[in-house]
């Protein structure tokens, strides 16, 4: 053995580790959804494409990909619907993000106006959108087309009756029975309607 040598063994660690951190693929950085606090802006809650993809928690029937400069900062958060999906039900949840509590209790009983700011993909783009306020009781569903072009769209929404909203839901929807279709959300601005 030669006095080089010292370096066999260390570098034979970080290869066996490398390839099980690459074995385990993106999961390992996957985190469990937490309550989000939206910056303020006048009236307005915003959540921007970090807190979204921090506070999404998503059902079966969709599925996620958050788009990263670098791999750390969130840029913009995709969210598709898989193959098959049906329409939703007043048992569905959907996607949700989740509210914190002061700001779920700032929307209680409140009619308030939901804009997205999107970005359509360019092949395999959602033809329609579900949006709801939950509260773990049934969900009503207020379903609009995905604008034909990227840019804002927005929709109104009531609080469901009894406890404060816990989540703002969302669920893309298609026709199509061969990819997973969907869009790119960037920001999500919710504003109690005067």
């Amino acid at each position: 053995m030669g006095a080089t040598d010292w370096w066999f063994y260390p570098l034979m660690a970080l290869a066996a580790l490398g390839l099980i951190v690459t074995s385990l693929g993106a999961s390992i950085l996957e985190r469990a959804a937490t309550p989000q606090a939206a910056a303020r802006e006048g009236s307005s809650f915003v959540f921007d494409q970090h807190k979204i993809a921090q506070g999404a928690r998503l059902d079966d029937t969709h599925v996620m990909h958050v788009v990263r400069d670098f791999g750390v900062s969130a840029q913009s958060v995709r969210f598709a619907v898989r193959p098959n999906a049906p329409p939703p039900t007043a048992a569905d949840t959907g996607v949700q993000l989740l509210l914190s509590p002061a700001d779920a209790a700032a929307l209680t009983g409140r009619t308030v106006d939901v804009e997205l700011q999107l970005r359509r993909f360019t092949i395999t783009a959602a033809g329609g959108i579900a949006l709801s306020l939950q509260n773990g009781g049934p969900v009503t569903w207020v379903i609009t087309p995905l604008p034909q072009t990227s840019g804002p769209m927005a929709v109104r929404l009531t609080a469901p009756a009894g406890a404060p909203p816990t989540a703002l839901g969302l669920r893309l929807l298609t026709d199509q029975t061969d990819y997973n279709y969907g869009a790119e959300i960037r920001r999500i601005t919710i504003t109690p309607a005067q």
